[in-house]
């Protein structure tokens, strides 16, 4: 029942918004009386706080998946990609800056670690890379992670990329591929335009 619960309302506040989501839906959505709600998770703080933990775990899960069904770091970089076009698909943008807003002290806690680890992870990637020959060695991955997260931050940014001029998966598609061509070797350069052709996203 808690797992089913935090799922649903997992959904909710990735479809609808932190703000808008109230116990009383995440119940009828779990198919739960309040009363089991409320003896699984004391307060909607709780409950979100939930949410982002298993969420991460989540990701952790998939990462590892995808990296090991890669064959290159350049398929890797391109099939979280691909994951990741799938999870803006399915969610409502700004939900960082509403976390944020709304609750920074869970934001400071748990989502900026995660932000953290992800830049980790990218660099890890791009010193593979290297090492392997399809990137070259005359920059920093980690700063080089850095710049693309704050790149990749953009996306969501309706200032920015208004959702309804852009598409999403389009701007975090030419946003990565600038990127990785700037630090690709020609070794690097044939896999991504092989990887991140139009045809091949589909």
């Amino acid at each position: 029942i808690r797992n089913r619960i935090i799922n649903t309302a997992a959904e909710l506040f990735s479809r609808d918004g932190i703000r808008p989501v109230t116990m009383t839906q995440v119940a009828e959505a779990a198919g739960v009386s309040k009363r089991t709600l409320y003896a699984c998770f004391q307060s909607k703080d709780d409950l979100l706080r939930e949410c982002i933990v298993n969420h991460f775990e989540q990701q952790k899960i998939i990462h590892r998946q995808l990296a090991e069904e890669s064959d290159n770091p350049v398929d890797l970089i391109h099939r979280l990609f691909r994951h990741g076009v799938m999870m803006l698909r399915k969610s409502r943008p700004g939900f960082s800056l509403e976390l944020k807003t709304l609750y920074p002290v869970l934001h400071n806690d748990l989502l900026a670690p995660m932000q953290a680890e992800g830049v980790k992870n990218v660099a890890a990637m791009l010193k593979d890379g290297v090492e392997k020959g399809y990137f070259h060695n005359d920059f920093d991955p980690e700063i080089a992670s850095q710049a693309l997260h704050a790149k990749i931050r953009m996306v969501t940014d309706e200032n920015t990329f208004p959702a309804s001029s852009y598409a999403l998966a389009d701007v975090f598609r030419q946003i990565l591929v600038i990127f990785l061509r700037g630090c690709a070797t020609p070794r690097g350069l044939k896999e991504i335009e092989t990887l991140f052709s139009e045809d091949n996203l589909k």
